[in-house]
């Protein structure tokens, strides 16, 4: 009887350590799985991040040109308005 309950302890600790290693395994493969998402979804926020940041400095250059066209288009206005007063 004393022979059974020493395999059965034994038997039960092999158990235990088993279950140990199998569930640091899972915690490995959990936490990879948990890590590689998190990188995938931060190189999508950074990768529409850049976009929209790219998008806003064309949308800028393509106001300050705009304005610069208007400005000069005033300033030959302006030029012509002079030289027709100056002429009349």
């Amino acid at each position: 009887m004393q022979r059974f309950a020493e395999t059965k302890c034994e038997y039960n600790c092999y158990n235990l350590q088993r279950l140990q290693k199998a569930e640091a395994k899972m915690v490995k493969v959990s936490t990879f799985a948990a890590m590689t998402l998190g990188a995938f979804i931060f190189l999508q926020s950074v990768d529409k991040l850049h976009v929209w940041i790219a998008l806003r400095q064309d949308e800028k250059r393509e106001r300050q040109m705009q304005e610069l066209e208007i400005a000069k288009m005033k300033k030959t206005l302006l030029t012509d308005l002079k030289e027709k007063e100056s002429s009349v």
